[in-house]
């Protein structure tokens, strides 16, 4: 790695993390407005509000650092155009291309990081945070989810269900319903119950 890299990252990844805390901050904060009724209501304690936030923090990392990255990139340009550095650079023979390489770098990776957390991650946080939520209104356990939803982003499918059982993977009284990427209906699916066995869901309808 060139020393020019070096100190281009070095002036980037800095705001980015400056950035992050920031949005990562105000996000608790919003979050932290619409819960602390119920963290006071059902007198929680603070190893479990940490619990909480530690439980959302993938779905708060997918949503805060692009735009982390963004503000970044353009607090990192700004800087270096305001020292005139950029100016220097670009006399000293260095391209618009290999100035970016860094940037793009960083990007590609950023992308990947954020694709593999939002499918690994996210959507079991976000079932572990309503059950936690549940759990300490004294409506349910963490291994029983009432009102269970889940929307599938990626296939255009809304999964509906009374109740997820996430130990037995079962959930029960399912309803999924399918539209194309116009919101036009394509497929809704009613059974009874449905297992995760083998790698795919199992439907059973009502036996009549």
């Amino acid at each position: 790695m060139r020393i020019i890299d070096k100190y281009l990252l070095k002036e980037f990844l800095l705001p980015v993390m400056y950035c992050f805390d920031a949005f990562l901050m105000l996000f608790i904060v919003q979050d932290l407005l619409n819960n602390l009724s119920d963290f006071i209501q059902f007198h929680a304690k603070f190893s479990q509000v940490l619990q909480y936030y530690l439980i959302i923090l993938p779905e708060a990392f997918v949503m805060m650092f692009p735009m982390s990255l963004l503000l970044a990139a353009l607090f990192c340009l700004a800087n270096l155009g305001k020292h005139n550095e950029l100016i220097a650079l670009r006399a000293s023979g260095v391209s618009v291309l290999r100035l970016s390489a860094p940037f793009v770098a960083v990007g590609l990776v950023a992308t990947v990081t954020v694709f593999l957390v939002n499918e690994a991650f996210v959507p079991r946080g976000k079932e572990n945070a309503e059950a936690f939520m549940l759990q300490l209104r004294g409506k349910g356990t963490r291994e029983v989810m009432d009102n269970f939803f889940y929307k599938n982003v990626a296939a255009n499918r809304d999964w509906y269900a009374r109740q997820f059982n996430t130990r037995t993977k079962t959930l029960f009284s399912v309803e999924i319903h399918q539209h194309k990427a116009d919101n036009t209906p394509l497929l809704d699916l009613f059974a009874q119950s449905a297992v995760w066995t083998n790698g795919h869901w199992r439907f059973r309808s009502e036996e009549h």
